[in-house]
């Protein structure tokens, strides 16, 4: 599974973007984690170090919730959320390639 620019948090992500929010996201939270944590397939997350849309820190967290043994979390430097391919295209498709490949 290839996760690019995610999110694992639907209230944080309105909380980052200042949006209204619905009413208590705890319950769809809770459900989100623990789904992801039954995720056990080997998976790449890829996210931009810069991404002011979806911020790194929902990466890191989609990471470290997944149940897989087998993960990888690659932070592409100085990319936002819609440039992250050609910021560094090298890393980016290097990443893929190798994931494919392993």
């Amino acid at each position: 599974m290839i996760v690019e620019s995610g999110f694992i948090s639907v209230a944080g992500l309105i909380r980052h973007l200042g949006l209204p929010s619905p009413g208590d996201l705890s319950p769809l939270e809770e459900g989100y984690r623990h789904l992801v944590s039954k995720i056990d397939l080997p998976s790449l997350v890829i996210h931009g170090e810069r991404d002011r849309l979806v911020p790194l820190k929902q990466g890191r967290e989609v990471y470290e919730t997944l149940g897989s043994e087998q993960k990888e979390l690659v932070v592409i430097s100085l990319a936002d959320h819609n440039n992250i391919m050609f910021v560094d295209s090298t890393k980016y498709m290097d990443a893929i390639a190798n994931f494919v490949l392993s």
